[in-house]
């Protein structure tokens, strides 16, 4: 290679070595430039998720005071004057122990589908959202708001529909008049008919609690949907004991003939058809049910523990069950001491999918709780100046006639029950 071409090599290899210097310079300049970004990046990620995260513990001590705020206001009763010092110390308390600083703002909804509702109680939490990179930049922490609102229930439920998720767990149909003095808890989730009215039947009580959806357009006032499961009102209920049969044949009345009957443990069932009086007592039957037919009259005695009692149980598939036919004429009234105070019905709660009737008409008189928690009942109740005094508890009921029952005697048989559920 001559000198001139060397020379020319050496100019190339000085250009590309200044063109090298230049990029990492460059690159510095860059690296200096794009720094300071990634890591305020980085410092404002660590800062936005902090942020949700106290979202998160602000919203859950809102929604915890809200719940306890109405839960107090329930107590208190819904119909007098709330004791807002109350209110406010059990929200602060339940705020406190999901971690938000207090005192709460707890209030009447003013905004929302609850605004000026009595029953409700809105609580408003606010915290300052915490800094760390961003405090360089921010001369003050935002604030970050959780809102909850609950209401308050107070129930007079003397209708309980138990089945967690059965369409028609409550059924209303034909030309049926459902007349409650009182309220109705269905607990079936089912979302387009857990209660299901048709026909040119109406439905009508003081209030309507239901865990899933309702279909109908006569049912007074609109039930409340979407409720929470509100569970076995009697599930503390202790069932009886007893042993051995003390009938071990059928016991059978016919029409026109009168006998009075005596408690103990009847194994093949009891069949009416003519006149029986039940002495006081408790009456199990055992695999085999009470018959009350078209012609018979029924009552029963009382002494110094009340009335009688109707225990239904029996084995595998066969539980005794109740069959009160229409015509007949019944009037029974229950134990008022003992284990099974105020009970006129208890069926075992190993009894599945059996179906009892009471279709007394209008000379139907009843008087107790009517028990049956995994069983059908299908209820046609009384006249129009006839109110059933009555708790009618069951697995899934049908009502198929008029029935009309009183709320004044189904409060006093069970402890004040209230309740508590989210609105917003």
């Amino acid at each position: 290679m001559n000198r001139a071409a060397h020379r020319r090599l050496n100019r190339v290899a000085a250009r590309w070595a200044d063109f090298a210097g230049a990029e990492v310079g460059a690159a510095a300049v860059y690296v200096a430039i794009a720094l300071p970004v990634f890591v305020g990046a980085g410092g404002l990620a660590v800062d936005v998720a902090s942020w949700y995260s106290t979202k998160r513990t602000v919203q859950s001590g809102a929604d915890a005071a809200a719940y306890a705020a109405a839960l107090e206001l329930a107590r208190q009763g819904l119909d007098q004057a709330p004791d807002l010092a109350a209110l406010q110390a059990v929200a602060d308390d339940a705020a406190s122990r999901n971690g938000v600083a207090t005192p709460v703002t707890v209030r009447v909804p003013v905004s929302g589908p609850a605004a000026g509702d009595p029953q409700a109680v809105e609580v408003i939490v606010t915290q300052p959202a915490p800094l760390y990179f961003t405090s360089l930049f921010m001369g003050a922490a935002p604030p970050i708001t959780a809102r909850a609102v609950a209401k308050a229930v107070v129930s007079d439920a003397c209708v309980w529909s138990l089945h967690p998720s059965a369409k028609g767990a409550l059924t209303v149909s034909g030309s049926a008049e459902v007349d409650l003095n009182c309220g109705m808890v269905v607990n079936s989730n089912h979302e387009e008919a857990a209660i299901d009215q048709s026909g040119t039947s109406c439905l009508s009580a003081t209030s309507i609690s239901v865990a899933g959806g309702y279909s109908g357009n006569c049912v007074s006032p609109e039930p409340e949907v979407e409720t929470p499961n509100y569970g076995d009102p009697l599930g503390s209920l202790e069932e009886p004991s007893f042993s051995g049969c003390t009938h071990n044949s059928k016991v059978s009345v016919s029409s026109g003939e009168s006998e009075t009957l005596t408690p103990g443990v009847y194994c093949k069932g009891i069949s009416i058809n003519g006149e029986v009086v039940f002495e006081p007592g408790l009456y199990v039957l055992d695999g085999v049910g009470l018959d009350v037919q078209s012609s018979a009259v029924v009552t029963n005695s009382e002494n110094a523990f009340g009335g009688v009692t109707f225990y239904l149980t029996g084995s595998g598939s066969k539980y005794a069950d109740v069959s009160i036919s229409s015509g007949s004429d019944v009037t029974l009234t229950p134990v008022t001491s003992g284990m099974l105070p105020n009970v006129l019905v208890f069926q075992d709660r190993n009894a599945k999918n059996g179906q009892s009737k009471f279709t007394g008409q209008a000379q139907m008189h009843l008087k107790g709780i009517i028990y049956f928690p995994n069983s059908e009942v299908e209820f046609t109740g009384g006249s129009t100046v006839d109110r059933a005094d009555i708790l009618l508890v069951a697995s899934t009921l049908k009502f198929t006639g008029n029935a009309y029952l009183n709320a004044d005697y189904a409060k006093s048989l069970l402890p004040e029950q209230y309740y508590a559920r989210f609105v917003e």
